[in-house]
Order: structure tokens, then C-alpha cells, then sequence
């Protein structure tokens, strides 16, 4: 105890020499120089046009970079498996796919090569930012639409509005929304006086669960408890009172190293609130949060989202102060919700799960809490710590209680391809047993009805390939699925009727073909 409190009283000493360097009151550095000589210069990679122009995979938009698909793919390492062919065709539909996007009413435009003084409603005098967009929300109606220029990158996040349209314009890759503020590699990091400890002053308030550089080359693994924890390459430490990251790296400045540097910090990218209906998204790609890349509220009725590309999303400390838990989600569906669809996506690389919808609480306004006529098909999920998670209940003073009327109802989970669960961003958390393609948890009572997963293809999971609970009879019906494994990995298993007093009844499906028939009976396992 009175090293730990020793540590944070360092922390806190080192915290404020950094802002004291900043203010130009010094800080020595062992050579005998101060922190601001040591490592006050922007880095040499530094993009000084505005010209959009690629390199190496690498595209260049102002002072702001992306890289291909190819380049995404060749960044999550040396992993190939069965599945290959059908996920790069899959892949490539989602990359490819056309606008279909027409308003009934005006159309909103959002282009780097545009003015936020603009009337925003053509082309030609497009908003430049999603600021211009928030700012005049209260122009945008029920049927209008709002587009971004392909081949652009935007920063920030975004709130939908009830009946209009999110999507994209002209010619070039998908546009592009990032979580993250700012390209870290274009800011100054100083060099602290710990051994190749650097300290990003400009950083965010809000917990940053994950740092990504070079879109994937390297990612942070984070430490929660102090930067003294921080002794390897890649490690760093949120010190959120004071806005600083600390980061380990050896090999010197980060900035003179990375072209690209982001920080997933706890935001939503974009949020449908609660009581919304008759949204449709399509053809974004968002990247670079601590959350969610889209987070739905509720109650929410006529939600589209299609050939979205979604990733490195994640890692942020759910609550704070003694919890924690970290989250961060692809696409979060949270509460009632009736008449949604997931088409086409690619999500990848999301520290908790690909897709979800989840309730857990006990809503006292609304006794009735349901998960109606919701589809995720042909969907890429790659490298999420869970694919796919589920899990719905009612809580009464904190404990699960059955409600008849807290329910799952005609859910369809069909012909998606999930591949290499618990090989991502989550490879590091403390609860990696739990990972898997289709997970839920014994929490929720998980009431359904009509709940079919048919004819997807589960691809390499850590550990298991699945683990469904319930508290009632009834579990969804898994049917002309293709389970694929590793000879050390597992099938998973199926728990159901856990009592109150914790008893269950537990079926553990070993990798074998007799296991997988009594769990879907026209499915293919294949052992690697």
C-alpha cells in the first residue's frame, strides 16, 4: 500500500512538471536539458499540403491519412484459414458497393473542400465539417439526407436525426469519420525524465482505451493504474485529470516514427438517440474510438445500417473510479428495438463485439422491454473479441428477475462470416476465456422466441466457438452453420434452466462431429 501510494504521489509530480514545461517553467531531463528541448518539434513525416494524393497503400488527405483495404488486412497480421476466399468476396462487395441513397426532401452535403459558412445543400457549397452539421441540425427534416464525399476524412462524431438518411457522394473510397480529434503523430510528445516514457500533453479528458498506429502496424496495450506500469513498447498510461497519455517506446520519438498515431478515447461515433425511427446509413466507414462506432438507444423502430465499414473501435473504461471494465462495441443496439437490419458491414478489430443488441436493466416506466424483427446478414466480422453478443433481461434491485414481458422475438443471424475471435484488440483482456463467435451470459434470463443463427460460417475462436445461456428452456436454434476450429480450441457449450441458486444445466460440446449434431444437426465442422 505505501508503494502504490508513493507511485501516485510520483505521478502526480511528474504530471505537473509536464505542465509546467508547457508554460515554459523548464523540467531537466538527465543530459541536463528541459523537456520542451528535448522534444519540441513536429514530427519529420509531417504532410504540408492539402493535396490528396497515395503512397505506398497509403492515402494522404490533407494532414490526415487512411490506407487501403489491402493494406487494413495485411495489418492484422499472418492469419489465413478455410474461410479465406469467401471472406475476401464478402469483403469486397461491402468495399465496393453503390449509393443508393435518393431524399425525398434536401440533401446535405459534407466535403473536406468545403465551408461551414456554406447553405451546405449542393455540392459545390458543401459544409466542411461535422461541426457545420451540428450546428445547423435544426435545418434537417424528416426525408432529408446528409452525404459526405467519398475519399474524404472527417473528425468527430455525430447525432442522427428521426427519418433522414446518412451516406455517400461522388467518386472514390467510402468517406471516412474517425473518433479521434487529431492525428497524434503530427503532435508534439516530449520525452519524460523515465526512460523512453513520452508524455502527449494535447490528449483527451475522456479515457482513451486503445492507441492504433499506423492503422494497425502496432496498437497500445493500456495500463490502468499508473505510468510506472509502463515498461515495454506500446504500453501507455491514461492520466485523465490532467489530459496526459504517457507512452513506452524505445526506438525514439513516435512522432518521427509513425506517420499515423490515434487515440480511441470513450465517444460514440455516431449516436441514434432514444425515441428515433426510419434511419438509414449506408456505405460510411468509421474508425478510432474508445466505444461505440454506432450506438442506438431506445426505443427505436426502422433502423437500416449497410456496407459499412467499422473498425479499431474500443478499450475504454465503461464506468470509472473502482470499475474497470472496459467496453467498445462495432454496432450496439441497447434496448427495445423493433424493425432493424444489419447488411453488408465489415466490422473488424472492436475490443468487446462486432454486433449486438443487449438490455440488462429495469426499466419501471416500461415494464415491457423487447428485441423485435431484427436481421444481421451477410456481415464480415473479423478479430472482435466477441462476433456476435447477445443478452436480455430484467433486473430488480440489481438482480435478474424472469419478466414475461422482457423478451427476444424473431431474430435472424444468417449467412454471415465471423472469422479469428479473441485475436484482436482484445487479445490482452483479463477475461479471454469468454471470448467467442456467438456469446451471451447467464446474467440474463435470455427469453426468446423465433431466434434462428442458419447457415453462417464461425472461423477460429480462441477458445470457444460459441457459448449460449439461458435461464429458460429455450435457446436459439442454430441450423446449417459451418464451425471451423483448431485441433486446441474448442466447440463451446450450452447452458440452460440456471436456477436461482446457480444450478444449471450445462452441455460442453466437444470438437467432434456427434457434439455438433446435437447442437445443429445440419452443420459442418471442420478441424485445422
Amino acid at each position: 500500500m505505501k508503494s502504490t501510494i508513493i507511485k501516485r504521489i510520483f505521478a502526480l509530480s511528474f504530471a505537473i512538471c509536464l505542465l509546467l514545461a508547457v508554460s515554459g517553467c523548464g523540467g531537466s531531463q538527465p543530459d541536463g536539458s528541459t523537456i520542451s528541448d528535448t522534444t519540441d518539434k513536429i514530427s519529420s513525416n509531417a504532410i504540408e499540403t492539402d493535396d490528396t494524393y497515395e503512397k505506398d497503400g497509403v492515402i494522404y488527405v490533407g494532414e490526415d491519412t487512411k490506407v487501403s483495404a489491402e493494406i487494413t488486412v495485411k495489418n492484422f497480421g499472418d492469419f489465413s484459414s478455410e474461410s479465406d476466399k469467401e471472406a475476401n468476396e464478402l469483403r469486397k462487395e461491402i468495399i465496393e458497393a453503390k449509393d443508393t441513397i435518393k431524399a425525398k426532401g434536401t440533401t446535405w452535403y459534407i466535403s473536406n473542400d468545403g465551408d461551414d459558412d456554406n447553405e451546405g445543400n449542393s455540392p459545390e457549397k458543401a459544409w466542411k465539417t461535422l461541426n457545420a452539421l451540428a450546428s445547423n441540425e435544426y435545418k434537417i427534416k424528416e426525408g432529408d439526407a446528409v452525404l459526405f464525399n467519398r475519399g474524404d476524412i472527417f473528425r468527430g462524431n455525430l447525432n442522427t436525426i428521426s427519418g433522414v438518411s446518412y451516406g455517400a457522394y461522388g467518386k472514390g473510397d467510402k468517406p471516412t469519420i474517425y473518433g479521434c480529434k487529431t492525428n497524434y503523430a503530427k503532435e508534439i510528445w516530449r520525452l519524460t525524465s523515465e526512460e523512453n516514457i513520452y508524455a502527449m500533453i494535447n490528449a483527451s479528458s475522456s479515457d482513451v482505451g486503445m492507441i492504433i498506429f499506423n492503422h494497425g502496424e502496432a496498437y497500445g496495450n493500456k495500463k490502468i493504474d499508473n505510468v510506472f506500469e509502463c515498461d515495454e513498447d506500446y504500453e501507455f498510461y491514461h492520466d485523465r485529470e490532467n489530459g496526459i497519455v504517457y507512452l513506452y517506446y524505445s526506438k525514439g520519438v513516435p512522432s518521427d516514427i509513425f506517420y499515423d498515431i490515434e487515440f480511441l478515447s470513450n465517444k460514440r461515433i455516431i449516436q441514434i438517440k432514444n425515441n428515433q425511427e426510419n434511419i438509414y446509413i449506408e456505405n460510411l466507414c468509421l474508425k478510432y474510438t474508445g466505444a461505440h462506432a454506432i450506438s442506438v438507444g431506445m426505443p427505436v423502430r426502422g433502423i437500416t445500417i449497410k456496407n459499412c465499414e467499422i473498425g479499431w473501435i474500443g478499450g475504454s473504461i465503461y464506468k470509472g473510479g473502482s470499475d474497470t471494465t472496459r467496453y467498445g462495441n462495432g454496432i450496439e443496439f441497447y434496448g427495445q428495438t423493433t424493425d432493424a437490419i444489419v447488411d453488408h458491414c465489415w466490422v473488424y478489430q472492436c475490443y468487446d463485439t462486432g454486433l449486438t443488441h443487449q438490455y440488462g436493466g429495469s426499466p419501471t416506466s416500461n415494464p415491457e422491454m423487447s428485441a423485435e424483427n431484427i436481421t444481421y446478414t451477410k456481415n464480415l466480422i473479423e478479430f472482435c473479441s466477441y462476433s456476435f453478443e447477445y443478452f436480455w433481461g430484467w433486473s430488480e434491485k440489481g438482480v435478474q428477475t424472469y419478466n414475461p414481458n422482457v423478451y427476444m422475438k424473431d431474430i435472424l443471424i444468417k449467412d454471415n462470416i465471423m472469422r479469428f475471435a479473441g485475436y484482436g484488440l482484445g487479445k490482452n483482456r483479463p477475461d479471454l476465456a469468454n471470448v467467442g463467435h456467438v456469446i451471451t451470459w447467464a446474467t440474463s434470463y435470455n427469453d426468446s422466441k423465433n431466434f434462428i443463427v442458419e447457415n453462417n460460417i464461425f472461423d477460429t475462436s480462441i477458445l470457444n466457438l460459441f457459448n449460449i445461456r439461458t435461464h429458460t428452456t429455450v435457446n436459439p436454434t442454430f441450423t446449417g452453420n459451418k464451425y471451423i476450429q483448431t485441433k486446441d480450441g474448442r466447440l463451446g457449450n450450452v447452458v440452460s434452466e440456471i436456477g436461482a441458486s446457480g444450478g444449471e444445466k450445462r452441455i460442453n460440446l466437444t470438437l467432434d462431429e456427434a457434439s455438433l449434431k446435437s447442437f445443429d444437426k445440419n452443420g459442418t465442422l471442420i478441424i485445422k
